[in-house]
């Protein structure tokens, strides 16, 4: 029996790769949990780690592909915390969008 089943959609692959991201960052509809392999050896969150928690997050309310970024962080936070998120749309167009993660 093969791996792969035939032809998807290019919505299929998407929805697939959110949820592979999601399941790896532990991201529910809340937030996620600061697990190790997101932390740096301090232990707190990994900045790069962070920035893809945005991203999926953003993603996730949207169902668009984030195409760029920019970040501004204020703290970390340490492992096995309980980190909140609230993605906020503050501008819609037909293609652009500009939200807040917060």
């Amino acid at each position: 029996m093969p791996w792969h089943r035939g032809p998807v959609t290019i919505e299929e692959e998407r929805a697939a790769r959110r949820a592979i991201d999601e399941r790896f960052l532990g991201l529910d509809d809340e937030g996620f949990v600061v697990a190790p392999h997101l932390s740096r050896m301090d232990p707190r969150l990994y900045g790069g780690a962070a920035v893809g928690v945005a991203l999926a997050a953003i993603e996730r309310r949207t169902g668009v592909d984030a195409l760029w970024a920019t970040t501004q962080f204020s703290s970390t936070a340490p492992t096995g915390a309980r980190v909140h998120l609230a993605v906020d749309v503050l501008a819609e167009g037909r293609r652009p969008r500009q939200l807040r993660l917060t």
